[in-house]
């Protein structure tokens, strides 16, 4: 008889373990779903509130917008994705262009940069080229600075062109006046004014300033001159640029709104299951 309560006992004990492990197994897989739904709300919320894309963080400030591709451009953080015409460049993203491509960005402050090829990366007030040449058109009197792995080009108001390949930088200037040094050689800065240009190697101070070649001219002239005359326009048309970046940028908010929401009615329907 005191066995049979025993084993009784033991049973009743067993049962009741294996209820509460169940009940807290099935309470924390019902917490970290409501844990997951709520992020997932809370993702949907921001991307609508703020414009802030997943992952990104706080909210997005730009600084900048695709006014004109020519062929594919490229634009992000760490994942570059294929940019839409009059789409927003946020402060820290890149812009890369390949090949025959080309593309015009447009800051809101009314500078300007043609990428040829290569990547830039975008900030207020600055631009870094880190591979391959790129136009750049400033407007007077806005101080404006474009950095590459070997030099630092300050600049109030001009049009220059920049190329870098691996361990050097030309610059060139078409009009106004610009001041180049190499960061290894603080101070050291030289004087660039139109119709000038110079080579900054890794390891060596800015060459002297010489006359841009008959060459160069030739072969950037047309190029220039469409570009020149498109940013004026943009310039005096800024209101109708910001417009449709907001316009672009609020249908990509909305469909990533929409995919998130997506997630949200098939997480719901998984955990029903």
């Amino acid at each position: 008889m005191q066995n049979d309560i025993r084993f009784h006992s033991k049973a009743v004990g067993f049962a009741a373990l294996t209820l509460t492990l169940f009940l807290f197994s099935f309470l924390s897989s019902q917490e970290q779903a409501d844990d997951e739904m709520k992020g997932l709300e809370i993702e949907t919320a921001v991307v609508l509130s703020t414009g802030a894309l997943p992952g990104a963080g706080d909210a997005v400030t730009y600084e900048a917008t695709m006014a004109q591709i020519d062929g594919v451009a490229l634009v992000g953080k760490e994942e570059l994705k294929e940019a839409e015409l009059y789409q927003g460049v946020a402060d820290k993203e890149k812009v890369k262009v390949e090949g025959d491509s080309e593309a015009e960005i447009v800051f809101d402050d009314g500078n300007a940069v043609l990428l040829e090829e290569g990547i830039i990366v975008v900030g207020k007030g600055v631009v870094q080229l880190t591979e391959g040449k790129a136009v750049f058109n400033v407007v007077k009197g806005n101080y404006f600075q474009v950095d590459s792995p070997v030099s630092i080009i300050g600049v109030r108001g001009t049009e220059f062109v920049v190329e870098h390949t691996k361990d050097n930088s030309k610059v060139s200037v078409i009009q106004g006046a610009v001041e180049v040094e190499n960061p290894e050689f603080k101070g050291k800065k030289i004087r660039l004014k139109k119709g000038k240009t110079a080579t900054i190697a890794r390891g060596f101070k800015p060459s002297r300033p010489a006359g841009i070649s008959e060459e160069f001219l030739e072969e950037w002239q047309d190029k220039l001159d469409g570009f020149r005359k498109r940013v004026g326009k943009q310039r005096a048309e800024m209101h109708k640029l910001l417009s449709r970046r907001v316009a672009v940028m609020s249908e990509k908010k909305k469909g990533i709104a929409d995919k998130l929401r997506g997630r949200q009615e098939d997480f719901r329907k998984d955990w029903k299951k």
